[in-house]
C-alpha cells in the first residue's frame, strides 16, 4: 500500500509541473475564451440551477413526493459529469490530481500526503507558472466574486505569494505525518476525558464479557 501510494504522489507531483492542458483556452487569432462545455458549458449550468430551482419550490411547497424525481435528475447530471471528468483522465489533463484525491480522501496518511504534494508547490505555480493559460497580449479577464476581480492584480499576486511560503513551511510536517501513517497504519487517539475532565479518571469502555457478567450477577446466577 506504501509503495503504491508513494508511486501515485511522486506521479502526481510530475502531473502538477507539466503545462496546463484544459480544454479551456483562447481563440489563436482573438481575445475570445473558449471554455469547457462539457464541464460548465450552459446546459450543465442550466441543469444544475434548474434543478435545484424546482427543489427548493417543491420542498417549500410541501410536495415531498416528487423530491425523488428531483434527485434521480440530479444524479443523471452527476453522472455525467463523471463520463467527463474520465474522458479528462484519459486524454492526461492536470484534474487527475482531482481523481488521486478523491481515491485516497478515506485516508488520513493519504490525504496528508496529497495535501503536502499540493502545498509544496504553491511557491512554484505562484513565482514561476502564475502566468500560466494567460494571453500576455489581451486584456485581463476579471472574474465575478461578488464584485468584478482581477486574478492578475499585482496587489492579489503579491499576498498569494507571500501566503504560498507561509503555507510551504507546513508542508514537510504534513508529509511526515502522512508517511508516518502511511507507514504505522496509526490514527492519533484523544484520550477520554470524565466528566471531572481528568483522564486519568474516565473509565474504560465496558465490553460485551462485563455486561453478560453483570447480567448473570442481577440474575443470580
Amino acid at each position: 500500500m506504501l509503495t503504491k501510494f508513494l508511486i501515485t504522489a511522486l506521479f502526481a507531483a510530475l502531473i502538477e509541473s507539466l503545462p496546463v492542458e484544459a480544454s479551456t483556452r483562447y481563440e489563436k487569432k482573438s481575445c475570445q475564451i473558449i471554455g469547457d462545455a462539457d464541464i460548465y458549458g450552459i446546459g450543465v449550468r442550466v441543469g444544475y440551477y434548474l434543478t435545484w430551482f424546482a427543489g427548493v419550490i417543491s420542498f417549500g411547497a410541501g410536495e415531498k413526493t416528487s423530491m425523488p424525481d428531483l434527485l434521480n435528475v440530479v444524479n443523471v447530471v452527476f453522472f455525467a459529469v463523471i463520463v467527463t471528468l474520465f474522458l479528462a483522465l484519459q486524454s492526461f489533463s492536470v484534474i487527475i490530481m482531482t481523481q488521486f484525491t478523491e481515491i485516497f480522501q478515506r485516508s488520513w496518511g493519504g490525504f496528508m500526503t496529497l495535501t503536502s504534494v499540493h502545498t509544496g508547490l504553491l511557491p512554484w505555480l505562484y513565482w514561476v507558472r502564475i502566468d500560466q493559460g494567460r494571453k500576455m497580449d489581451c486584456p485581463s479577464v476579471k472574474m465575478w466574486i461578488f464584485a468584478p476581480f482581477d486574478f492578475y492584480n499585482p496587489h492579489y499576486i503579491r499576498f498569494n505569494r507571500v501566503v504560498s511560503i507561509v503555507v510551504y513551511l507546513g508542508a514537510p510536517f504534513l508529509l511526515g505525518g502522512g508517511l508516518w501513517l502511511l507507514i504505522t497504519g496509526k490514527i492519533p487517539v484523544i484520550p477520554a476525558i470524565s466528566k471531572q475532565g481528568d483522564p486519568k479518571t474516565s473509565s474504560p469502555q465496558r465490553s460485551a464479557d462485563d455486561d453478560s457478567e453483570l447480567e448473570k450477577e442481577k440474575k443470580g446466577v
